[in-house]
């Protein structure tokens, strides 16, 4: 009996474990997909399932490669057209770092300041 016991007790400590595990699994930043508007002048970001990145900072056109790490996606260095747009500003082609809250997206740049954010689509 006492073994039976014991058994079922340490069966039960192990379930909050997986119960937080499941959470852990569940509440995963997902980046994947869109992120700002698609349209003339405006900076968007597309982040492919294989890895790449494309989009423009609303006047050049951006890409490159990402990859999740820990939460935080990083991004390799952008290359970018080299037009030139007046009235654009061009933030986004300084982006090192993506950090994803909801649905909101906060651009990093190298020292970890926030350059703006772009909302999925």
């Amino acid at each position: 009996m006492r073994t039976s016991t014991l058994g079922r007790l340490c069966a039960l400590a192990f379930v909050p474990l997986l119960l937080v595990g499941c959470a852990t699994e569940s509440s995963a930043v997902e980046p994947e997909g869109t992120w700002g508007l698609e349209a003339q002048g405006e900076a968007h970001l597309v982040l492919a399932e294989d890895g790449r990145v494309s989009g423009s900072d609303g006047c050049n056109r951006l890409t490159g490669s990402w990859e999740l790490v820990e939460d935080r996606v990083e991004l390799s260095p952008l290359a970018s057209t080299m037009m030139a747009c007046e009235g654009v500003e061009t933030w986004l082609g300084g982006a090192e770092t993506l950090d994803i809250e909801g649905d909101t997206m906060h651009v990093l740049d190298g020292q970890g300041e926030e350059l703006g954010t772009l909302e999925r689509q």
